[in-house]
């Protein structure tokens, strides 16, 4: 019987060590054997720990007149799984002018079942494209790159258009990205670029890859958005450099990234609703490391599994959710060694139809309307919806983003995404260009590196639940020293409210 409790208790303090280092954020290495499972359970621990929200706002115009009010309704919803999240109990929207200045801010509060309100337009406000930004508390412990942000045009009927200067726009940089990561010597890879201006809009662009000697080896030029591809030999002992020349005929020089002689690197070719990954090393590498391959949507990890060499892995696409799914290449380290971005769109998202009860309305007449929400089986769905109600004679519906692309596309991705609904039109061309984006943007919500090791991310900033606290100091008038008992008056005339402390 003293046996049996000895090995009950000493049970019960290797468990204890063992929770006390995953709060802590530490998790030991294991057996090479065990890491897709160790793996899986970081991912899984990493989204307990820090769970995250994305925002998108739904304007009720996509421009607007100085003067005017800009509404909205923010809906906040789980980065993860996009069911809608009412935690944090302010969502915060700020105007930013096309000089990047706060134009305007303000602090929602989730009351009767929504984010909802309004940004002032200041009268004076000069002409041009303005920036929507809304984001919590709790999103602060990201970098803005995963922000909520909409462009909105603003004009001025009283803006003096001659003094308006525009920027020429003739500058530009080209930044190359070889698939999985890195140039494999004397091994054909995928080559994607992406041309983008100084003010962050895409660049077309057309130019020529040259060796080291000067020796012409490839023309190229962009396909979409400044965006583009082509399949590329390094040859061992060499270096490439492009010329890159404009629509506006301004050249420039950019280096090539430089081909390593050791590495792997995962490349993504697709045939219809099936994907071929493999794995691509330098030509004359004899290399054969012990790798696994894993899997995750959003941090949501469908398989971690030993890649065996010399064999391709079928993806069936229909197997994941729709968004973007991150392949990663770890060593027996469990470090990544190679990574790549492919966009799932399996047509599984809730069927929306909108039908009101009359086709033609007398003046200030009620509308009745009917919504039927199913999900992509045809079942009923309960759900929470913002409708912006506008003259067609006067307003164009926004055509190049939706809260689709907001929640499957752009809030997943760094950097500034030109026209997202371009890339949901289910065509040939649209899905080519989509798998550029894959190459050329990066997904980073978590720190894929540290997680492996089991350095997991913890959130700095908490959800912000309680009500905002006001503070100050009362000093004295000649000594600037903290007087005592000093009664303050609090009030706001907008709200009739008043209170004393």
């Amino acid at each position: 019987m003293n046996k049996i409790k000895l090995l009950i208790l000493l049970f019960l303090i290797f468990f204890v060590n063992a929770y006390s280092q995953v709060i802590t954020g530490k998790i030991h290495m294991g057996n090479n054997s065990d890491i897709p499972d160790r793996l899986i359970s970081l991912f899984q621990k990493q989204l307990e720990i820090f769970p995250q929200e994305k925002i998108y706002v739904h304007t009720d115009k996509p421009y607007y007149i100085s003067g005017e009010k800009i509404w909205f309704r923010a809906h906040l919803a789980n980065a993860m799984n996009h069911e809608p999240v009412s935690v944090s109990r302010y969502v915060y929207v700020e105007l930013f002018s096309p000089v990047d200045t706060v134009v305007t801010r303000v602090k929602i509060r989730h009351e009767e079942g929504a984010y909802h309100g309004y940004l002032s337009i200041p009268e004076d406000a000069p002409e041009g494209n303005y920036t929507i930004r809304a984001y919590t508390a709790f999103m602060q412990n990201l970098d803005e790159d995963y922000f909520f942000t909409k462009t909105v045009y603003i004009g001025n009927p009283q803006a003096d258009k001659k003094n308006q200067k525009l920027k020429s726009g003739d500058d530009f940089d080209v930044s190359f990205y070889p698939e999985g990561g890195s140039l494999m010597q004397g091994t054909f890879c995928k080559l994607a670029f992406k041309a983008m201006k100084s003010n962050g809009q895409s660049a077309n662009i057309s130019g020529m890859i040259y060796d080291q000697t000067g020796k012409e080896i490839k023309e190229f030029k962009s396909e979409h958005l400044g965006m583009g591809s082509f399949p590329f030999l390094a040859e061992k002992s060499k270096t490439y450099y492009a010329i890159c020349k404009n629509d506006k005929g301004k050249t420039k020089r950019f280096d090539l990234p430089t081909a390593v002689d050791y590495g792997y690197a995962l490349s993504v070719n697709r045939v219809k609703d099936k994907m071929y990954v493999s794995v691509l090393k330098p030509a004359e590498a004899t290399q054969n490391d012990e790798l696994y391959l894993l899997a995750h949507t959003r941090g949501m990890v469908h398989f971690a599994d030993r890649w065996h060499h010399g064999k391709n892995h079928l993806i069936q696409q229909e197997q994941f959710p729709s968004g973007v799914l991150h392949l990663i290449l770890f060593d027996s380290g469990s470090n990544p060694v190679s990574e790549r971005l492919v966009f799932i769109n399996n047509q599984d998202q809730a069927q929306v139809s909108y039908l009101p009860d009359q086709e033609n309305y007398n003046i200030r007449s009620l509308v009745k309307n009917r919504v039927t929400l199913t999900d992509s089986g045809g079942q009923p769905l309960a759900g929470s919806f913002s409708v912006a109600v506008t003259s067609d004679r006067e307003v164009k519906p926004d055509s190049t983003s939706n809260i689709l692309t907001e929640l499957l596309l752009t809030s997943d991705l760094r950097g500034n995404i030109e026209n997202p609904a371009y890339y949901f039109q289910n065509t040939t061309s649209s899905a080519l260009t989509l798998d550029l984006l894959m190459c050329t943007q990066g997904w980073r919500r978590y720190n894929i590196a540290e997680l492996a090791q089991g350095r997991l991310s913890k959130p700095t900033i908490p959800i912000e639940i309680a009500p905002r606290k006001i503070s100050g100091i009362v000093k004295n008038d000649l000594l600037r020293t903290p007087a005592k008992d000093i009664e303050v008056a609090i009030y706001s005339l907008k709200h009739n409210f008043f209170e004393k402390t």
